[in-house]
């Protein structure tokens, strides 16, 4: 069966001020929009609610770890083996993409292939610009600009991206 989310602080504050108004458990149940059992079992023992141990296997991470883990998925886009090398975890890359995979807000995407980005490729286009910045209108109008779209008619030739 589902479980709900455990009754807040204010929830349970309010719980017990209720019932020592004399409020019976369906009334509090109705009142605060919970369900009666949750209210009973809080009544039945407030100082044990929601310290009961849950069972299976403990995580390898810390809640600290695992945090931080999210925060640098969500800001980098790195693989998990580069994710436990970053933040020198103490679990494997399939277990982080276990983590990841849980996570609603990380969606996956793979990359798309593409060459390495060299210094040089980053200069390129600058230098470009500098040559060109002292072209004339007539220097332009002998440019020839082409579009380098590839079409290809009769369906794919075998490349993913083209």
């Amino acid at each position: 069966m589902r479980r709900g989310t455990h009754l807040s602080q204010h929830e349970q504050g309010q719980i017990q001020a209720l019932r020592l108004n004399n409020w019976t458990i369906r009334r509090i149940a109705a009142h605060l929009s919970r369900s009666r059992s949750v209210v009973a079992t809080f009544l039945r023992n407030p100082g044990l609610y929601g310290k009961k141990r849950r069972p299976g296997r403990p995580s390898k991470l810390t809640s600290t770890a695992r945090r931080a883990l999210l925060r640098q998925a969500h800001k980098r886009h790195l693989c998990s083996s580069e994710l436990v090398k970053t933040l020198s975890l103490s679990v494997t890359p399939s277990t982080v993409r276990g983590i990841l995979r849980a996570t609603p807000t990380i969606q996956y995407s793979k990359m798309v292939p593409a060459p390495m980005m060299l210094p040089r490729h980053k200069i390129a286009p600058e230098q470009w610009c500098r040559e060109k910045v002292t072209w004339t209108v007539s220097d332009w109008m002998n440019v020839v600009w082409s579009d380098e779209k590839k079409f290809n008619l009769d369906g794919p030739d075998g490349f993913g991206y083209y």
